[in-house]
């Protein structure tokens, strides 16, 4: 993002447009997404914009997407764990009915077992 900012910067600069640093950072803060609102509204209020280079900016929009970035592969393998938790509690609910089923049929067996041995005596 700061390489294409640079390159418009510089094609600016031809066309003989020229703009200040605290608008350079302005512009970088208003174009950013909204999940990156907390982190604008912490810089305004932090830092005087002002005086705020391009470069402490930009490192620190970095580090922040850096950890955005691990917290979505954190809820991703969150995500993938509580699937796999679904998944396996629904095939232990499917054998535990499959025993069910062997145990009702194996009873009903046993049943007719005790019927003919009582036919028998």
């Amino acid at each position: 993002m700061f390489t294409r900012f640079q390159s418009l910067v510089a094609g600016l600069r031809v066309l003989k447009k020229s703009y200040t640093t605290h608008d350079h950072v302005r512009k970088i803060l208003r174009c950013l997404p909204e999940r990156w609102r907390l982190k604008v509204t912490a810089i305004e209020e932090a830092q005087n914009l002002k005086t705020l280079s391009l470069e402490v900016l930009i490192s620190n929009l970095k580090s922040h997407e850096m950890v955005l970035n691990a917290d979505e592969a954190r809820k991703k393998n969150k995500s993938v764990a509580s699937q796999s938790t679904r998944t396996s509690s629904k095939a232990l609910k499917a054998k535990s009915i499959e025993i069910e089923e062997e145990s009702s049929v194996d009873g009903q067996e046993d049943g007719s077992e005790d019927e003919e041995f009582a036919l028998f005596t």
